[in-house]
């Protein structure tokens, strides 16, 4: 969520002004015009991945110096323009020397466009001085949902970025106002993801800046919008089609400089189609890919391992049918969570 406008006299309350810092892995930023749900369903995310987090404020960022307390910095969605208002020269400073001395820049929405060269909101231009991403962001996208309204949208993963090995080629995701990505000429970056309904314009991007990473997010995969997981009630109303966790979980590794990891099975054992339920559908797709038919699309299939011995083959399907028919099996065949990493079967390879 971001939107950009001029404004007369702003107050700047105390308990967002300065927090004792006592460092962590990552700083989430809270200050005027952050969104709290933003905050709240990031930390939720970082406890799920056991990331050590703490909030500052904007006098925290311009007092101190954070390469020596934080590995990272997450600004979250909300109002950029008061970003920019409340963190001096010595702030920007402080945040170019965290990353680029190995650190990470997280900007989701509006933390996205507070980290680009400059800003394009409504047709209106400006200038912003962090100047992490030489490139344009701009927003709102009207074909996607006029600001401020919200919707579900659809966005392609760039299956050469690494961020995305373990994810599907789309996901459904909640637009809020954020921007498309336009870098500078001559300026290279990598694209995580694309707008589906946008002429597949750059929704999410990620690029080393000196010797750290940045990772810059237009959607909002935070919110669980039909899951109270996150802590927040926002856009309950909504479809979301799947968690988008998975994505921030290897999109966090890979920011962090770490070995992107594979997400742990959230999902039902069983259940590769991802309808919710364990049956014979999922058992014919297992089957499928056993001998090499193409179902890449439901891969990797981690559910489909119900006798969790690292692969997914027939065995797996014949476990699956019997508890479909009510025949006992000493497998959890429909229980919640699945194995973190499995040998693909051959359907998976996309031949």
């Amino acid at each position: 969520m971001a939107k950009f406008y001029k404004i007369g006299l702003l107050l700047l309350f105390p308990f967002h002004a300065l927090f004792a810092i006592e460092g962590a892995e990552i700083a989430i930023y809270n200050g005027e015009g952050t969104w709290y749900d933003g905050i709240v369903s990031f930390e939720q995310f970082l406890d799920w991945k056991e990331i050590t987090h703490e909030r500052l404020g904007p006098l925290d960022v311009n007092l101190n110096d954070l390469k020596n307390y934080y590995n990272g910095i997450y600004f979250p969605g909300g109002d950029a323009y008061y970003y920019k208002r409340a963190i001096n020269q010595t702030g920007l400073q402080h945040i170019r020397e965290l990353v680029d001395g190995g650190g990470a820049y997280i900007g989701m929405c509006a933390g996205a466009y507070f980290a680009s060269d400059s800003v394009d909101w409504e047709g209106e231009f400006y200038d912003y001085p962090l100047d992490l991403f030489q490139g344009t962001a701009t927003g709102a996208i009207d074909e996607i949902a006029p600001w401020p309204d919200y919707v579900m949208t659809i966005i392609d993963l760039n299956p050469d970025n690494p961020i995305n090995q373990y994810e599907p080629p789309t996901q459904t995701t909640l637009y809020y106002g954020g921007p498309v990505f336009e870098s500078h000429y001559e300026v290279i970056v990598d694209t995580v993801a694309t707008w589906n309904e946008y002429y597949d314009d750059a929704a999410i991007i990620n690029f080393s800046y000196g010797s750290g990473r940045v990772l810059l997010v237009g959607p909002h995969p935070e919110i669980e919008e039909d899951s109270d997981r996150d802590s927040t009630d926002f856009a309950q109303d909504l479809d979301d089609d799947g968690t988008e966790w998975n994505l921030l979980w290897t999109a966090v590794d890979w920011v962090l400089g770490r070995s992107i990891s594979q997400p742990p099975g959230i999902g039902i054992l069983g259940d590769v189609n991802d309808d919710s339920s364990a049956n014979s559908t999922d058992a014919l797709i297992i089957l499928s890919c056993d001998v090499g038919i193409n179902v890449s699309r439901f891969c990797p299939m981690n559910c489909g391992d119900v006798n969790e011995d690292g692969s997914v083959n027939s065995t797996d399907a014949l476990i699956i049918l019997s508890a479909d028919v009510g025949i006992s099996t000493p497998y959890p065949v429909g229980s919640n969570g699945c194995p973190e990493s499995i040998m693909p079967c051959a359907g998976c390879s996309g031949n």
